[in-house]
């Protein structure tokens, strides 16, 4: 038998219509909340410290190709490709940092976390509340020298960051997931 199910679909419409005016109004600085400055310096460094041991197993590749006589022509090319693209990752990085830095935002909404990333290329994530399974934080050794944590939210499909908090910050953030998390599935 079929039921006239159009008021509810009207109405999740309307509450989707909501959603994508509240949260795609990527000009709305004020709702937003942005993080630390000091994630720029993380970001920078950890590229660094990649593309450095880049540019040290292209030297030591390049020192045991000419040691056992195999440098050809396309071990050069190989090993100067991946050279060149990890000084010019150097070399750009801190712009890309600063971009990135203004662009990450999150939202901790009534029955929602959202995450905002990028620009150009933007990305809107919504979590509802009722679809967290659990919430972590993780803190590497560079987060831990300028003292930030990451909050990941787990779902069952895959995890949502934060990149970086103040620890303190992200601690709050955490309860209070978790305590909406708690709110909402009570309600389920």
């Amino acid at each position: 038998m079929y039921q006239d199910n159009s008021a509810d679909f009207n109405r999740n419409v309307e509450d989707s219509q909501q959603l994508q005016a509240e949260y795609t109004d990527w000009d709305n600085e004020e709702r937003w909340n942005r993080l630390p400055r000091r994630v720029i310096r993380v970001w920078f460094l950890s590229s660094a410290i990649s593309d450095i041991v880049v540019l040290l197993i292209c030297a030591v590749a390049a020192g045991i190709l000419i040691h056992i006589g195999w440098w050809g022509f396309w071990q050069r090319v190989i090993v100067c490709v991946a050279a060149i693209l990890s000084i010019l990752d150097l070399v750009v990085r801190p712009f890309l940092s600063r971009y990135e830095y203004a662009v990450n935002r999150f939202i901790l909404g009534e029955h929602e976390v959202s995450i905002r990333k990028g620009w150009f290329f933007r990305n809107l994530t919504v979590v509802p509340y009722s679809r967290v399974q659990h919430v972590e934080t993780k803190q590497g050794p560079l987060l831990r020298a300028f003292s930030l944590m990451s909050v990941e939210v787990h779902t069952a499909v895959g995890s949502h960051t934060i990149d970086a908090l103040d620890v303190d910050d992200a601690l709050s953030v955490v309860s209070q997931i978790t305590a909406k998390v708690r709110i909402e599935k009570a309600d389920l």
